[in-house]
């Protein structure tokens, strides 16, 4: 079995980490890397840009020194090429580039961590456009991270620091997940076009229930994805739901979906929220999920060449739906534990 390997540092000096975005009160992705950032250094929000050139100028006026931080570390720049909607402009084009021009002199080291290869749901016509401009902001970068161990190429400057698992708290909140007459899955996450959840609800079995959690922008899409649920045992609660619901909903079901498009990102937060949960979790094959079916989490992980056969397997292989996965979360931690990604970060940051 591959997996990445743990190494011992000595304490190194603290370090001025600038990361962006800061806080992120819907997705606790940012918050748990940022208290394992704190370890290694002080954790420092990133000005917005007219803030943070103005505060370039002040520190070569004032101290003749330009970079307010020795490491910062940028989170789903790719996104800034995505105007409303969903395509690239002159503007969001020269949004990117100065932005990232602008991090670039404010740090020591840039570490660019790309969660995407392109932005989501943007026309195909532009992806190969998007592509060569994300280029160009790797270029300016010291370090590109991905979360996808099978696509790091340390070569080519493209580091694995592995994604973090969820802590959810319990509370005393009143849960009152959707009943159905028999077994269900879960989908969760915000609903998007690149999810395919028009592909999965035509070829969804009229045997099956299936429950789509998560807030949705896009009114005309959902409007057409509840369209296509008529006469199907389908639930879609499209609202933002709190991380103990989500839980209770996953930990009553069968297990998660994931049917996202791979062709636009490395990993899904979602497989990291459902594994969390101890959950079985469907998905389509993609590199990150073959190296997966080569760990101890692969009796729980199954993977698909397309949507279709991922329906059918749920429909005509019931034996994929038994046993339970409650052992999954220790599993999980020596691959996507706390300590294993501080030494990633520690590794990359201070070599």
């Amino acid at each position: 079995m591959i997996r990445p390997q743990m190494t011992t540092k000595p304490n190194q000096s603290s370090l001025n980490i600038g990361i962006l975005p800061y806080d992120m009160q819907a997705n606790r992705y940012i918050e748990k890397n940022r208290l394992i950032l704190e370890k290694l250094g002080t954790i420092l929000p990133v000005p917005h840009p007219a803030k943070l050139l103005k505060t370039l100028l002040l520190n070569v006026f004032r101290t003749g020194k330009l970079k307010p931080f020795d490491v910062l570390i940028l989170n789903w720049r790719e996104n800034a090429l995505r105007s409303e909607n969903n395509s690239i402009t002159f503007k969001t084009i020269f949004e990117y580039i100065s932005t990232m021009v602008l991090h670039r002199l404010s740090c020591k080291k840039l570490i660019y961590v790309a969660h995407n290869r392109f932005p989501h749901n943007i026309d195909k016509k532009q992806q190969t456009t998007a592509k060569k401009i994300i280029k160009f902001g790797y270029s300016l970068s010291d370090l590109i991270v991905v979360h996808s161990f099978p696509e790091a190429d340390p070569g080519k400057k493209i580091h694995y620091v592995p994604h973090p698992l969820y802590d959810i708290n319990h509370d005393n909140e009143i849960l009152n997940p959707p009943l159905f007459m028999g077994e269900f899955y879960v989908i969760i996450g915000r609903i998007q076009q690149y999810k395919n959840l028009e592909k999965v609800i035509i070829n969804w079995p009229k045997n099956k229930s299936l429950l789509i959690l998560g807030p949705c922008d896009n009114k005309n899409y959902l409007k057409y994805i509840k369209n296509l649920i008529k006469n199907k045992d389908i639930i879609i609660e499209a609202k933002f739901h709190s991380e103990n619901y989500l839980k209770k909903c996953i930990e009553k079901s069968k297990g998660v979906i994931v049917s996202n498009d791979n062709e636009s990102m490395y990993v899904s937060g979602s497989f990291f929220f459902a594994i969390s949960c101890h959950s079985k979790v469907f998905a389509l094959d993609s590199p990150f999920y073959r190296w997966i079916n080569d760990t101890p989490l692969s009796p729980c992980i199954f993977s698909f060449s397309s949507i279709d056969k991922l329906i059918k397997a749920i429909e005509n292989q019931p034996e994929l739906a038994k046993g339970q996965c409650e052992c999954i979360h220790q599993l999980a931690s020596p691959l996507f534990g706390d300590d294993i990604i501080e030494d990633s970060w520690r590794r990359i940051i201070y070599n």
